[in-house]
This record gives C-alpha cells, sequence and structure tokens, in this order.
C-alpha cells in the first residue's frame, strides 16, 4: 500500500539556489566580482514550500525528474534530511538545474539560471505518468507554470491535460503561477493556462501573473476578470499591499505585516505554503489567507535555513507583529 502524504508538489523545474549575501550596504559591481562574506545553497523553485510545510509537522513530496550531477544529488540529499521521501523522485543521467541568487539590501533575485546543455527534456507523457500514479494525498500543489522556458519541449504540449488529471484525484488543487521571465510567454501555454483555471481550487497569482492572464487593471476588475476564466478561489499576492482574496462571494484584503525585509527570495512560495497548512489545519479560507500572508512575512524577515518556522515560531510571530 502506497504512504498517504499531505500535501504532493508537482514541480517541474526543482532545483538548488545558490544565495549569497554581501555585506550590508555592499552594491553590485559589474566592474569587478562582488565580495561576499555569507552564502548558502537550499532546494529552491518549490523547494520554499515543500520545506516550510514540513517544518509545519506535513509530510510531503515532490514530483519531478532530478538530474546525476552534484546538484542534483545535492537536491536528493536536501530532500532525504528534510524528511521528505524521495520515491516520486525520478533520476536521469545528466546535469541539473540551478541559479546562482544575490540577496542586496534585503531583496532576493534570480541573477544567473544554469541551464545545462545536456538537461533532461521530460516530455509530457513522462509528467503525466508521474501524475497518474502519484500517491494518495490531501492537497495537490503545483509550483509555476510556463515551464517551457526551462524546458522548450512543452511549449506545444497540451499542459492543461495534466491539471485536469489531477482534479480527477477528488483533492483541492492550487496553482502558484510564479512567471519569471519578462518576455511575453507562448501564446499556446497562455491559453493552456486559462483552459487549466476551472479545474483548480485555489489560483496564487502575483499581480504580475494576474496581468499576463487578464491585462492591467485595478484588483476588482482583475479579480472579476480571473474569475470569468473559471478560477475559483483566489489569493492575489500584491506585495507590501498584503494580499486580496476572492472566496467565490466578495473581495477581501489582507493587510501584510510591518517587518523588516531581509530576503525576498521565496516569499511567494511560502505565501502558498501558508494556505496550504491554514486550509489543511481546518482553518476558514480567510484565516488562511492570514496564515499565508504571516509565513510570507516571516519568511522574507529571516535569513538561511531561519526562513522556515515552525508552528509555535509563527504563532508567536503573528502575536508579536504589527500589521501594516
Amino acid at each position: 500500500m502506497q504512504n498517504k502524504f499531505d500535501v504532493v508538489i508537482f514541480n517541474p523545474i526543482l532545483h538548488p539556489d545558490v544565495i549569497m549575501y554581501p555585506q550590508p550596504g555592499e552594491k553590485m559591481n559589474y566592474a569587478r566580482l562582488l565580495p561576499t562574506y555569507s552564502r548558502e545553497i537550499r532546494i529552491g523553485a518549490g523547494g520554499y514550500t515543500g520545506m516550510a510545510l514540513s517544518k509545519l509537522g506535513f509530510k510531503c513530496c515532490f514530483l519531478d525528474a532530478i538530474g546525476n550531477d552534484m546538484f542534483g544529488q545535492f537536491t536528493i540529499d536536501e530532500i532525504n534530511r528534510s524528511g521528505f521521501d524521495t520515491s516520486f523522485l525520478s533520476r536521469f543521467d545528466g546535469d541539473h538545474m540551478f541559479c546562482m541568487i544575490l540577496v542586496q539590501d534585503g531583496e532576493g533575485g534570480t541573477m544567473v539560471c544554469n541551464y545545462p546543455e545536456k538537461f533532461k527534456a521530460t516530455t509530457f507523457d513522462d509528467y503525466m505518468k508521474m501524475i497518474v500514479s502519484s500517491p494518495e494525498t490531501d492537497a495537490f500543489y503545483i509550483y509555476s507554470w510556463f515551464w517551457s522556458f526551462v524546458k522548450p519541449n512543452l511549449a506545444s504540449q497540451p499542459t492543461s491535460e495534466l491539471v485536469k488529471e489531477i482534479s480527477k484525484k477528488g483533492i483541492p488543487v492550487f496553482l502558484d503561477i510564479n512567471f519569471k521571465t519578462f518576455e511575453a510567454p507562448p501564446e499556446f501555454e497562455l491559453n493552456e493556462l486559462k483552459k487549466a483555471l476551472p479545474y483548480v481550487d485555489y489560483l496564487l497569482p502575483n499581480c504580475y501573473d494576474a496581468e499576463i492572464l487578464v491585462g492591467k487593471h485595478d484588483v476588482e476588475a482583475t479579480m472579476k476578470k480571473l474569475v470569468d476564466l473559471g478560477a475559483n478561489n483566489i489569493l492575489l499576492k500584491s506585495g507590501e499591499e498584503g494580499s486580496f482574496l476572492w472566496d467565490g462571494n466578495a473581495i477581501a484584503h489582507l493587510p501584510g505585516y510591518n517587518v523588516d525585509v531581509l530576503d525576498t527570495t521565496g516569499a511567494g512560495d511560502m505565501f502558498g505554503s501558508g494556505l496550504v497548512y491554514g486550509l489543511l489545519s481546518e482553518h476558514t479560507l480567510y484565516e488562511s489567507a492570514e496564515l499565508a500572508n504571516a509565513l510570507a512575512a516571516y519568511g522574507i524577515s529571516h535569513i538561511k535555513k531561519n526562513k522556515y518556522p515552525d508552528r509555535n515560531q509563527l504563532r508567536n510571530f503573528i502575536n508579536e507583529t504589527k500589521i501594516r
């Protein structure tokens, strides 16, 4: 009998993040190498979501294919150290992707994405097989869309069918779009995302993701247009403004927390973790959205592996930290 998981994370671009922290006040200087005095390697691209949920006591697993080089091995080792089951991660004989991230003045941004020449071109059929054979779970979390910016072979594939297949499992489906590039996404893939939205129970776009889907509008018009596309419950991530919730009936604003921003890397991922944490702990949708805000705020106000609180640390943070 298969293991039962709290959350399965479907992440076609799971990779390590190499995080570099320069001295406070140091600025990037393209004329020379920037001296960095602290660094960390951790699982990025959806790994933050799983790590945060694991620290909060949930049993998670990832679906993806992992390379056989040092970065792929690091990913496997880190997942094992964090208590995840690796049974549903396949290995391929090739190099693994990784990102170099520079944290400057509290911000985190991907500076270099290393896309190896022999990177595994995992096929649509491979991903469909992963989903069909995925283990029993209480929630299915899809990290990112527009996977073709890493795996071009997916640009013309019916990826909405992957989400439709997940929805057949009869469990809540979460989608964090998390579009990274400032170039327009492929039109075919954008249309596939729109076709997938009716099968998503909880949509977690940031303002840029929403603009890609429906154009630039105020919050009310954006929510209405997303609903018209078939989106169900929507949590719009809006940075310092906090977030906006559409629960099928009305829009609610949830203000962010007043924190010192140390590292924004993974903030959106941890927001999603907070939502899942709340809903699987039988909180209301509004209460879960508040937890999403809190976990994201905790993450950006801590660095390195201190980014992930346990339940007591998160509760204390909420009690002791002021809302904006």
